[in-house]
This record gives C-alpha cells, sequence and structure tokens, in this order.
C-alpha cells in the first residue's frame, strides 16, 4: 500500500482504518541517535500523524460509550449490524482513497480534470453494484448470523455502503493534490457529524424500543454519510470530460487487489464479533429464550473488544512512516536501512503495545465499570482479560504485515492474513461452537481469537525475519512480556476501582511500567536523546 495515499482513510473507516498493517512512531528515532534531517522529519511526521489519529480514536471511542448507555443491550444489536456493514464498505473506502490519490497524482495537471471525472464515475458505479448487493444479500447476512430481526437495519447500511464508496474517492482527490488541510477538515467534519448523528437518530426512536433505537441511529448515519457526499461535490467538483491515459482497466487493476487484501482484512478484524452473534443466538434459542438475548453478551464483548484495539488503532498512524522507509531502502539495496528500520520499529511499537496492554489486561473490570453501563462489567471483564493480549499480538501482526508490503512481500502479507482469518474461524469453531448460554461464551471466543492472533503473529515474524534478515528482537520481546505479565498479574489481585481512582491507578500502571523497561535495561539515555532530536526544533 502506498502510506502517502492513507491518511485520507481516517474519518471515513468504521472501525479499524484498515491499513494492512500499523507501523512505528519508531521512526521519530528509529535511524540511530545521530538522527538524520530525513529521519527527523519522518519522526515529525509520525507525530503529527498520531495525533490525527488520537482524535479519530478518542471520538470513536467516546461514541461507542455513549451509544451503549443510550441503547443498553440494544447496542450489541448495532455492533452485530455494523460488523458486516464495515466489512463492505471499509474495502470501498480505502479503495476510493488510494485509488484516486495514485490517479490524480500520476497525471499532468492539464489532464487531472478528465482523470477526477473518470474516477469518480467509476467508485460511483462500482459502489451502486457493491451497495446493491450487500442490500440483496441483507436477508441471507442476517439468517447466516442467526439474527434476522437486523435485516431491516442492514439494508439501511446498504446506503451507508453507497454513499461512503462515493465519499471516499473525493478525500482521495485531495490526498492526490496534496490538499491535506481540506482532507484533514473533511475527515474531521464526517467523524464529528456521524457521530452526532449517531446519538439523534438512535435518541428520536428510543421510544419504539432498542431495535427501533439501532434502526434510527442507522438511519442517521446513512443521512450524514449522504450530506459528505454533497459538501465533497461542492469542495472538489466532478472534474470535466476530456483526455487522460488514465484507463479503466489500469485503475480497476490498482483497485481490485486493494478491495481484496481490505476484505481478508477487515473479516478477520470482525471475525470473533460475527461468529460469537451467530454461536449465541443459537444458543439462546436452544435455551428457551429469544435470539434478542444475545444482544447482552455481544455488547459486552464488544466494549472489551474497543479497549484490547487500542494498541492497533494508535500504531495505524505509524504505518504511514514505517512503508515509505522501508519501501525507500529496499529500493536502495540498502540491506542496513532495512535491518535498521524493521528492528527499531518492531521495538517501538512492542513497547507501545505494553504500556497499553498492561493498563487494560491489569484493570478490565475497573475500565469496564469506568465508561460502560455496569452489565458490561459483570459479563465482559473475564473475556477482556483474555482478549487484549491477543489483539496486542495482532497490533504487531499489523506492523509485520506493513514491513512485507514495505519489502515488496504484498502477497505474502495477503496470504498470512488470510491464513489468520481461516486460524481464528475454525478455533472459534471448534472451541465455541455448542457453548452454553452465558458468559463462558465470551471467554472461549477470547480465547480461540487470542490464539488465532497469536499464531498468525509468530508466522508473520517469521516471514519478516526470512526477508529481512530480523523481525521483533528476543531481548525486546521478553523484557516488554515480562513488564506487562508483571503488572497484569498485580491488577488482577486488586479490586474493581471507582471512577477517579481508575483514572489514577491507571496512569500510576504506566508509570510502573516505564519504570520496569528501564530497570531491565529496555529504555534508557539513548531513548531519551532520539526524543528530544525529534521534538527538536
Amino acid at each position: 500500500m502506498r502510506s502517502e495515499e492513507q491518511p485520507g482513510a481516517g474519518g471515513v473507516s468504521e472501525s479499524s482504518e484498515s491499513t494492512g498493517g500499523a507501523a512505528t512512531s519508531a521512526e521519530a528515532g528509529s535511524t540511530a541517535i545521530h538522527v538524520q534531517p530525513g529521519t527527523r522529519d519522518a519522526g515529525r511526521a509520525g507525530v503529527a500523524l498520531s495525533a490525527a489519529k488520537l482524535y479519530f480514536l478518542v471520538l470513536g471511542l467516546g461514541q461507542q460509550i455513549v451509544l451503549s448507555w443510550l441503547l443498553g443491550d440494544g447496542y450489541g444489536a448495532l455492533r452485530g449490524a455494523l460488523s458486516p456493514a464495515s466489512i463492505t464498505y471499509n474495502p470501498m473506502v480505502t479503495a476510493g482513497v488510494q485509488g484516486m490519490s495514485r490517479a490524480v497524482s500520476r497525471v499532468d495537471e492539464a489532464e487531472r480534470p478528465a482523470a477526477i471525472r473518470l474516477g469518480l464515475l467509476l467508485h460511483w458505479a462500482l459502489s451502486a453494484t457493491v451497495a446493491g448487493g450487500f442490500f440483496v444479500a441483507a436477508p441471507y447476512v442476517g439468517r447466516g448470523l442467526n439474527s434476522e430481526y437486523l435485516v431491516p437495519t442492514l439494508r439501511v447500511l446498504s446506503l451507508v455502503v453507497f454513499f461512503y464508496g462515493s465519499y471516499a474517492p473525493f478525500v482521495g482527490v485531495l490526498n492526490g493534490m496534496r490538499r491535506f488541510k481540506s482532507q484533514a477538515g473533511l475527515d474531521v467534519l464526517a467523524a464529528t457529524l456521524r457521530t452526532v448523528a449517531l446519538f439523534a437518530g438512535a435518541w428520536l426512536c428510543l421510544d419504539g424500543g432498542p431495535i427501533a433505537a439501532v434502526e434510527g441511529a442507522s438511519w442517521g448515519f446513512a443521512g450524514i454519510a449522504l450530506m459528505m457526499v454533497v459538501i465533497s461535490l461542492v469542495l472538489v467538483g466532478i472534474g470535466k470530460a476530456g483526455r487522460t491515459k488514465l484507463t479503466v482497466k489500469e485503475h480497476l487493476g490498482f483497485i481490485v487487489p486493494v478491495i481484496v487484501a481490505q476484505v481478508v482484512l477487515n473479516l478477520l478484524l470482525q471475525a470473533d464479533t460475527n461468529t460469537l452473534r451467530a454461536f449465541a443466538t443459537r444458543a439462546a434459542e436452544q435455551s428457551g429464550l429469544e435470539p434478542q438475548a444475545a444482544d447482552a453478551l455481544v455488547g459486552a464483548y464488544n466494549a472489551g473488544q474497543l479497549f484490547g484495539f487500542l494498541p492497533y488503532q494508535l500504531l495505524i498512524g505509524i504505518t504511514f512512516v514505517l512503508f515509505p522507509l522501508l519501501a525507500s531502502a529496499h529500493a536502495k539495496h540498502d540491506h542496513q536501512a532495512v535491518k535498521r528500520t524493521v528492528r527499531e520499529g518492531t521495538r517501538i511499537a512492542a513497547i507501545v503495545m505494553g504500556l497499553v496492554v498492561c493498563i487494560s489486561g491489569g484493570l478490565s473490570e475497573s475500565l469496564l465499570r469506568l465508561v460502560f453501563p455496569p452489565q458490561f462489567a459483570e459479563l465482559g471483564t473475564a473475556s477482556m482479560q483474555v482478549l487484549t493480549p491477543g489483539l496486542a499480538t495482532f497490533a504487531l501482526f499489523g506492523v509485520f504485515t506493513t514491513v512485507l508490503n514495505g519489502l515488496g512481500k504484498q502477497w505474502q502479507a495477503l496470504l498470512v492474513t488470510g491464513g489468520a482469518l481461516g486460524c481464528v474461524l475454525a478455533l472459534n469453531w471448534l472451541w465455541v461452537h455448542g457453548t452454553e448460554f452465558g458468559s463462558l461464551l465470551l471467554v472461549r471466543t477470547a480465547m480461540a481469537t487470542s490464539a488465532g492472533m497469536l499464531l498468525a503473529a509468530v508466522v508473520a515474524a517469521v516471514l519478516v525475519h526470512r526477508a529481512a534478515g530480523i523481525a521483533l528482537s528476543a531481548k525486546v520481546a521478553l523484557r516488554v512480556v515480562a513488564a506487562t505479565a508483571l503488572l497484569i498479574a498485580l491488577g488482577h489481585q486488586l479490586p474493581a476501582f471507582g471512577r477517579v481512582a481508575t483514572v489514577g491507578v491507571s496512569a500510576a500502571f504506566g508509570v510502573a511500567y516505564v519504570a520496569l523497561l528501564v530497570l531491565l535495561g529496555e529504555l534508557g539515555k539513548d531513548d531519551w536523546k532520539r526524543i528530544r532530536a525529534v521534538a527538536g526544533r
């Protein structure tokens, strides 16, 4: 993937800004203590992109927290509907941003309007086709998840598939034209309005019950997606007819592999949510309950999952820095630069991952009680304790696949992602299918998902080692795991804290983690020199 084409995905992606990998804020100092000017610029770019990412992350987490209180058990129904929808529209978003950025940046300014017109028309036609297919498939999706009551909501979300697929190419045009301020403003506006619309739609339909509120939230989502298309039309325009070297065949040749890779990645990201819903609704019926009883379990599991995905979310912005550095070093056959970048990149990624996991894994119950309704902590604490370390290995998996992409091993990255998907699905079927209705369903889902992610990360690390001569240093891994495991074990011995105390204890865990890494010799003076070099004037 072309990292310069990725930033536009931030405001339009549902859950993960699917990049096919994660990367390393390590580039803030990844190429040595004596930071080269280019590296310093790259580090600053990583910091800036991570800061922008933080806005979407905080807004998205706040959005889910408010919706959980607003919808109650219906929150699980909303997540159950958004999951298959996001698997469909996230690839369209990534293809739209990357495809149009590439198209615009590869043509002369004189033929740019014609390229924009051709590209937009192609993406609109593709979006209409995919959205129509999702609308038609909605009953089959609902039946496959044993949640046919979600079919009307899924059909509403087919509009989101179309409008998001139509909006994303405009973001790609802005990116390709290097209009980054306009691009960032459009993304921030889209994310903010989407949050307001979800709240408003759910609140206006609350009197009709949880499912009506879920459908109302979806209508709000669709309405804002349409509004963003209109705003983008005014801001960017639709180009004009004319001659351009961009062809339909060439453009499809680029975006189709992107879509395929993104579909596989998004299936992996949503695999546990969808298998849990299918198994939980079936278990509810076998226990004499309505299928909607599963919404409470899915909602509690997804609450813990939001914390579990934090390392992956935090590391996404760093992929924008890691990928071009690796691609450039690889193109120059500079094997030492490749090894240095991979070594330092994976090191910083592991350290950041451990910082988040020691808090989320050690203080799971307190964190759930901090922001979610009480029943979420009662049902989801045990599964969150298992899931957070597993999803942390997925964050590293993302780093490794980014390295493979940067070294021209895209097919290896795609195959290992597909293998991870198959492994997670198989383990969920073996360990979760047939489990009685209750919180044990969540724990077994977390165990199967974590085991699959860990295995995939190990395989990806082996492939990276073969391609670059190095992956994550064993010493770094052992030190990070030791510090993280010690704090998680300590956290499990502590009682649940109140809201104010949870914030303070979380900060104390973060400080303790850094102190442990200093004592273990992982962090030292050189790291502070790197930080000062990147943050300097």
